[in-house]
């Protein structure tokens, strides 16, 4: 993807070293996770009927294990725990997960696996990282986007995104008024990125979920036409939708909830918001308001998600709340 980038930095001149050894587990484990997919990776079922993968847990236990030497009184909070490897029936998966995740924690015995996935079980205070291991599983499976997302909340507001982006080949960071910067996976060197300055709904290049069964299609669809949005859609997996727009390579992503009572995980958006803001952009729910950190692993008070350049943000709000009002 030919990203619009600017001023190139050394990620050392942007990070301190502690931050570097966390933004290099990211990468690395975002090349674990590609190394894994090739080899057409098993999908488990967890208990809320969700798909699981070793590169799930693989990618969580390397983090955590970065996390807890770097950062070891922040808590975690992330998607994964040992629940599926724990017990008989976990055996196999256990093998495999530990198999991955020893190329890069060569000491890592079964025990130290259940405690790292187990750290992702942390409290969400007024400090904590919050983790995604693979961010779009479903992607991951079918062979489409997926992302590595970690993010540091602070006083209940993401300040530094590191998000792995294998089928992308890059890594993005962003730094609480520092801008958000991209690289290369594998490499120091960042250049900085910028949203579009697409300024007119009708020229706006859409992202939606790829997965139609996690958003109202036709809610979607309605909001689109009464944008006059004349191109299609453009279906991805995962935070790669944030990133690309961050990069300044789409203008805009409405997600719009199968049900009205759902409400998204804080890592499924906190880096990935993070990322829009710095590069200029604006990050909301339906209604407008910003995304809550205040209500724990779900955005209690927030509904859907809207990300767009500064131009759109206002524009594609405005005809949502005509739509609402319309189906009201």
């Amino acid at each position: 993807m030919d990203f619009q980038m600017i001023a190139i930095r050394s990620v050392h001149d942007l990070l301190d070293a502690s931050l570097c050894a966390v933004l290099e587990s990211v990468d690395r484990a975002a090349a674990l996770a590609r190394s894994i997919q090739r080899r057409a990776p098993r999908a488990h079922k967890k208990e809320d009927r969700t798909p699981l993968t070793v590169a799930d847990l693989a990618v969580q236990a390397v983090v955590a294990s970065v996390l807890e030497r770097a950062f070891p009184d922040t808590p975690l909070v992330a998607e994964e725990n040992a629940s599926a490897i724990e017990g008989d029936g976990g055996r196999v998966l256990a093998q495999h997960t530990l198999e991955f995740a020893r190329t890069m924690v060569p000491a890592l015995t079964h025990r130290e696996l259940i405690r790292l996935l187990n750290r992702g079980t942390g409290s969400c205070t007024d400090q904590f990282w919050t983790l995604d291991p693979i961010d779009g599983t479903e992607g991951f499976l079918r062979g489409g986007h997926y992302v590595v997302s970690l993010a540091f909340v602070e006083n209940y507001e993401p300040t530094i995104a590191m998000l792995g982006c294998p089928t992308l080949d890059l890594v993005m960071l962003a730094r609480s008024g520092s801008g958000t910067w991209s690289g290369a996976m594998g490499t120091t060197d960042f250049e900085r990125v910028t949203v579009s300055d697409v300024s007119t709904l009708r020229d706006a290049r859409m992202l939606r979920s790829f997965a139609e069964a996690h958003i109202d299609v036709d809610r979607t669809r309605r909001v689109m036409q009464a944008a006059g949005i004349e191109r299609p859609a453009v279906l991805m997996d995962s935070q790669a939708k944030h990133v690309t727009i961050a990069a300044g390579r789409a203008d805009l992503l409405v997600r719009i909830p199968a049900r009205a009572d759902y409400r998204e995980r804080i890592w499924d958006h906190a880096a990935g918001a993070l990322a829009i803001e710095e590069a200029g952009g604006h990050v909301t729910d339906l209604d407008g308001r910003p995304l809550d950190f205040h209500t724990g692993r779900r955005f209690e008070r927030n509904r859907g998600i809207v990300a767009a350049n500064r131009h759109l943000h206002p524009l594609i709000l405005d005809v949502i709340r005509a739509c609402d009002r319309r189906s009201a």
